[in-house]
């Protein structure tokens, strides 16, 4: 039954996540308790371990204070983190004092740890709890310590966080991982694959922070030990997972039968395609466009609200620069976006550019094409959405051709390794994440050239010498 008194909405959500955050008796793991030995960890150096436990200096707690946002709202203390900046000389020293007590007795003063909740929504139309996002509003003290923490993590992350990770690690992107679930799922669907596996290279998980997709082969004992897996995560870090969020998806040709026994295992809820993964839409028949109208749609109705304030033309610049260059940024990145939903937001952004007044119509005085150049060339350098998206595909074409390291480039040569940019033209196996990139090589492959190592990898009929065209096409 719906609930629309402030009181009951509050309650609720305060029932809802004490029950989800409430202490159970579990299985306890002393010191003496020793991992698997089939699970294989990452290490440190005992050298590294000391330097993590020593007492932060000042230099590392300043430098941590200034690497903190300033511009963000006053916290529960009614103090933002720019007002400890410019009065740090009166405050540094209790700081200290209660920094260094911390990393000898692990007790914070109690103030430290007061945080405001927000819940802000998943989706339009939030009808559940687990529709909202919590968001914790913590003090700019509180902050601090763990800033410090996570510079002095810095120095061994790379040992420590595996490849199929990719956040904590400076220069990994969510869209790697959308790449990869991307080519998953279209194997699947054409080849008839239970689980993601290519000579040497094995694939079990992906993961970004806490959002963790799992791949595995179809059968009872590998559903087992996924269970397991969540268990013992869950007995040694005290928290717990909500079924209720975790989907399975299974491929198309999948037996009903087969489902019932995994549904009864794992007691999770069957997903179905396209699912949502990261923001993206993965498994559609087709491009999908309706993400690209949600945004679409955010946007205008930004606009919309903006239109009816009085803003100056240079005020609407500003905003305009945010919601047309940032707002479609994700979308663009980990989905195709066709051209007609490209028309529609520059469309919106002219109207809006030039339309003092909501529904109202004026003259544009400049044309478009002229307002996308640089300001120092004459422009107002709103970007064209065009350029933008064949600009970030294309800066996973160099990695892609060089064959580099990193989990996605690694999977899509494997995935792709007869493909070559010069002489290649059946593209109706690829998928649709990798056309994206496709459609940047034909732009950028007259541009690029081979630097001549052993000859190796050089074929005389397939690659160009003289001109962008090899001999043997």
């Amino acid at each position: 039954m719906p609930i629309s008194e402030p009181v009951s909405i509050i309650c609720n959500f305060a029932s809802w996540y004490k029950e989800l955050w409430k202490v159970e008796d579990r299985e306890t793991f002393t010191s003496e308790w020793q991992f698997p030995k089939s699970l294989k960890w990452n290490k440190i150096s005992s050298s590294k371990k000391r330097s993590l436990c020593k007492n932060f200096t000042d230099m590392e707690i300043w430098s941590a204070v200034n690497s903190l946002g300033r511009g963000k709202a006053p916290e529960p203390d009614g103090f933002n983190v720019k007002f400890y900046i410019k009065y740090w000389d009166i405050f540094k020293d209790s700081i200290l004092l209660a920094i260094q007590e911390f990393t000898t007795t692990a007790h914070l003063p109690d103030s430290w740890g007061d945080t405001n909740l927000n819940f802000i929504p998943k989706k339009e139309g939030p009808a559940k709890i687990i529709d909202y996002m919590p968001i914790a509003l913590c003090n700019a003290l509180y902050k601090i310590l763990p800033k410090a923490i996570v510079n002095r993590l810095q120095l061994c992350m790379k040992q420590l966080v595996s490849q199929e990770q990719c956040a904590f690690i400076r220069g990994k992107k969510i869209h790697d991982n959308i790449l990869i679930t991307n080519e998953i799922v279209n194997i699947v669907k054409q080849g008839n694959i239970k689980y993601f596996r290519y000579k040497d290279m094995k694939l079990s998980h992906l993961a970004v922070a806490d959002d963790l997709l799992i791949i595995i082969k179809g059968n009872p004992n590998n559903y087992s030990n996924v269970l397991k897996a969540i268990n013992l995560y869950c007995s040694l870090t005290d928290q717990r997972v909500s079924k209720a969020i975790f989907e399975i998806f299974f491929p198309m040709h999948c037996l009903a039968s087969v489902k019932d026994e995994v549904r009864k295992i794992l007691e999770f809820k069957e997903g179905t395609y396209p699912m949502k993964y990261l923001g993206a839409l993965i498994g559609a028949k087709k491009p999908d466009t309706s993400s690209q109208e949600t945004i679409l749609h955010k946007a205008i109705n930004k606009s919309d609200g903006w239109a009816s304030k009085s803003i100056s033309q240079a005020g609407r610049m500003t905003l305009l620069n945010y919601v047309m260059n940032f707002l479609p940024i994700h979308i663009v990145s980990s989905s195709w976006v066709n051209s007609k939903t490209i028309n529609r937001f520059q469309s919106l952004a002219k109207n809006y550019l030039w339309n003092s007044k909501a529904n109202k119509k004026s003259l544009h005085l400049m044309g478009w094409d002229k307002i996308m150049l640089k300001k120092g060339i004459g422009g107002l350098g709103i970007k064209d959405l065009g350029i933008l998206k064949l600009s970030i595909h294309a800066k996973k074409i160099l990695p892609f051709l060089n064959k580099d390291k990193s989990l996605w480039a690694r999977i899509l040569n494997k995935r792709y390794e007869d493909y070559h940019p010069w002489f290649y033209r059946n593209v109706n196996k690829f998928s649709w994440h990798f056309k994206c990139l496709y459609e940047a090589i034909l732009v950028l492959r007259d541009g690029l050239r081979m630097r001549v190592g052993n000859g190796a990898k050089i074929n005389l009929w397939r690659d160009p010498w003289l001109s962008s065209t090899p001999i043997g096409k």
